[in-house]
């Protein structure tokens, strides 16, 4: 899973739309307290490969808007661990913008 974060609400439904169109099934939610962001409505959404360069050159409207792409990872909790942050997720950056 990945979670797209923007600098405007608008961003993130020009992206829901994107992501709706390429069959990412993108859902709008909060922005995780541990991600920060201009905007407080983030999209999440699954994609076997991220990439977002084709992204950019296929809408440059969504360019100004995109502030970064995180990849959502959970920790594999072995036998006998405890399970105190089992559900807390490990956010991987692999996109983040340069122009704002």
């Amino acid at each position: 899973m990945y979670i797209a974060t923007f600098f405007s609400y608008y961003g993130a439904m020009l992206f829901k739309r994107y992501g709706d169109n390429a069959g990412w099934q993108p859902k709008l939610m909060a922005v995780p307290r541990q991600l920060s962001s201009s905007c407080g409505t983030c999209v999440a959404f699954n994609t076997v490969k991220v990439d977002v360069t084709t992204w950019m050159d296929e809408n440059l409207e969504l360019k100004e808007e995109l502030a970064a792409v995180y990849k959502v990872e959970y920790k594999d909790i072995a036998e006998g661990e405890p399970f105190d942050d089992v559900d807390a997720p490990n956010y991987v950056l692999v996109y983040s913008c340069d122009h704002q």
